[in-house]
């Protein structure tokens, strides 16, 4: 695919943090209508929430896009979220129920899969699908339907690393003499010091004691799924790599067409001299909007700490922060509890403790966490007789082209050193079968 550079309108103003969407603005273009679509669908599915944890700074949709896409109903939003964060190591698992990652885009990826395992099981029933059975046995997406991923911001990392950001005023000021190289763990860029060899990372310079992040960021991940694909290990059993054909951005002044291109791509292309098929490098198409989310106020800091997502037909489930685990709406639009509306201090803290207490008895594993997925996974084995270890862990390991893949952008990284990515320890993908995601599903 070709890389486009089409302005779609007129230039509009910055989405400034802590605001929220509540009406749809009027569109103008092609791309401002498919803005209109995904805001309309976010809108809808949190009226029922309170703004105060809606934030709307970071939203992100999967569409699919049918025919010519000449028109806006050429585009099918199959899921939509907003979030930032990620967990620690202090909040790992060991039986799946916790998400280890609530950024937008990981989110809206792990409800594009749970898609993909509705239209896989229509497809092995003769029924209507997205999917169609090619000569190797596996699935792919027919050939009239494209992948787009819509975005207001472009992911944290090094799609987002631009000189502007090293120049900014402001308490990240000493950015402007270190080169950003990556981000290896969430809101956490690495450095490099222009008259040395020398690396930093923010938390260094900050001098922060922050417990070590477990995940690559953002801009790393959509680099794997440019290359490996966005079905992830297990769906790369019965489909074949699919990739995100297009990307739908918010046009700002700072040229993140050029910062998105070296993110998914031109950074690692020189040094993977050959992927192995059926994986490929994908250079997709990159496309701008204008339209923004109408500027409500929002308390960011409590947006901050709670993410979101949806599938097109279906709910809005919130998930919390550090946690990472679905809660309830109704425990979440409680009102925030105020000293002035206490008779005093004990009762302000009663009242505190109480509702935290509220939060998590109503948490849960998320419908898109790995226990869940694995459930489907496992579903689906026995639906077409396909024997199966009985760990996440050994199940995925059956994907050996895609960690074939996966190794071969690792090791792409480290010879453009880029650094590596936080390893997992092991125990935390060895759940069992039997146990946990029996205990779940039910």
């Amino acid at each position: 695919a070709v890389v486009s550079t089409q302005s779609t309108g007129e230039e509009g103003d910055q989405v400034e943090s802590g605001e929220t969407a509540a009406a749809v603005p009027v569109e103008k273009t092609l791309h401002d209508k498919i803005a209109a679509k995904v805001y309309s669908i976010l809108a809808e599915k949190t009226k029922n929430i309170s703004k105060e944890f809606v934030s709307m700074t970071n939203i992100t949709a999967i569409l699919l896009q049918k025919g010519d896409s000449s028109h806006e109903n050429d585009y099918e939003v199959v899921c939509v979220s907003t979030g930032a964060g990620c967990i620690t190591s202090k909040q790992l698992k060991e039986d799946g129920t916790v998400l280890h990652d609530w950024h937008a885009e990981l989110l809206c990826i792990r409800a594009f899969r749970l898609h993909l395992f509705k239209e896989l099981n229509n497809a092995i029933d003769g029924k209507e699908s997205i999917l169609a059975e090619g000569e190797n046995g596996k699935y792919s997406l027919k050939p009239f339907y494209k992948v787009v991923m819509f975005k207001i911001a472009p992911p944290l990392g090094d799609a987002a690393a631009t000189l502007s950001n090293r120049d900014r005023k402001g308490p990240k000021s000493y950015y402007r003499n270190l080169m950003p190289v990556t981000l290896d763990k969430p809101g956490h860029m690495q450095f490099k010091a222009s008259s040395s060899n020398k690396f930093y990372t923010e938390s260094n310079l900050e001098k922060n004691n922050i417990a070590k992040s477990v995940v690559a960021c953002p801009s790393d991940k959509l680099t794997v799924y440019n290359i490996a694909g966005i079905q992830g290990a297990l769906l790369s059993q019965f489909i074949s790599p699919l990739y995100i054909d297009k990307f739908l951005l918010l046009k700002t002044p700072i040229d993140f067409l050029t910062t998105m291109t070296r993110a998914l791509y031109e950074r690692v292309e020189a040094q993977i001299y050959k992927v192995p098929l059926p994986f490929k490098i994908t250079k997709p198409e990159i496309e701008f909007f204008n339209l923004q989310p109408p500027k409500v106020h929002t308390n960011h800091d409590a947006a901050g700490r709670i993410a979101g997502w949806a599938l097109s037909g279906g709910k809005w489930e919130l998930v919390k922060g550090p946690e990472g685990m679905a809660v309830s709406e109704t425990c979440i639009n409680i009102p925030n509890i105020s000293r002035f509306h206490c008779v005093d201090d004990v009762d302000y803290f009663e009242k505190m403790l109480a509702n935290a207490k509220r939060i998590k008895a109503s948490m849960r594993p998320s419908e898109i966490s790995k226990v869940k997925s694995f459930g489907m996974y496992t579903k689906l084995c026995k639906k077409v007789g396909k024997d199966i270890p009985k760990t996440y862990f050994a199940c995925k390991a059956l994907s050996d082209e895609y960690h074939a893949v996966k190794l071969s952008i690792t090791s792409a990284f480290n010879k453009a050193k880029l650094g590596t990515w936080p390893v997992k320890p092991v125990n935390t993908e060895k759940f069992n079968v039997d146990e946990e995601v029996d205990m779940v599903m039910n």
